[in-house]
């Protein structure tokens, strides 16, 4: 891990456990315990400070409870994400704003965005909904899925990248071990 590198994961970690903190101040303890995987070129190692963080929730378990949970944080933790200021505003797809708002700013840390065609969030978009809240064995069905029928869309070899080169940016409680699970288990189909 390059040094740039270790500060860009340090301090998505410092970001996602404020996010944490400030959630839990109002509602409950998380439901379970959980990690926050950073994926593409920061789940490689090749984040620079433009880089946008495409990350995912892995969870000890799943409910539709537990889900909604997560949503509801991630939601909140592009907010604070976006509150740094470093996020183009065109990028939570106000619709009153398109054709007219034009942000010059330069962006910096950022979230992937919420417009419908966006989706390396944990919230996915319109077509894919809470794409990146799920157990290590759902998100390893979805592997395997993609694996095998790499032909079904033009993305598909790009979804196998994101998925196989993650880095624990965050986690809580015992959410180290659904990490080890879910590479212990991209592995295995990996080397079929």
């Amino acid at each position: 891990m390059t040094n740039s590198d270790s500060k860009m994961t340090d301090f998505a970690k410092d970001v996602m456990a404020y996010t944490l903190k400030l959630f839990t101040s109002f509602t409950e303890e998380p439901p379970c315990s959980f990690a926050v995987i950073a994926m593409g070129s920061f789940g490689r190692g090749e984040a620079t400070p433009y880089s946008d963080l495409e990350y995912r929730f892995l969870l000890e378990h799943s409910s539709e409870q537990i889900t909604d949970y997560f949503e509801s944080l991630a939601v909140l933790s592009y907010f604070v994400i976006g509150a740094l200021g470093q996020t183009k505003i065109n990028s939570l797809d106000v619709k009153e704003l398109n054709d007219w708002f034009v942000d010059a700013r330069k962006h910096g840390f950022q979230f992937d965005g919420i417009t419908k065609s966006a989706g390396n969030i944990p919230n996915g978009n319109d077509n894919d909904p809470n794409r990146f809240i799920k157990t290590p064995e759902q998100l390893c069905k979805e592997y395997l899925r993609v694996w095998e029928s790499p032909g079904e869309n033009a993305k598909a070899g790009d979804m196998t990248a994101m998925l196989y080169f993650t880095k624990l940016v965050f986690s809580y409680g015992n959410g180290e071990q659904p990490v080890s699970a879910f590479q212990d288990e991209i592995q295995k189909i990996v080397k079929v």
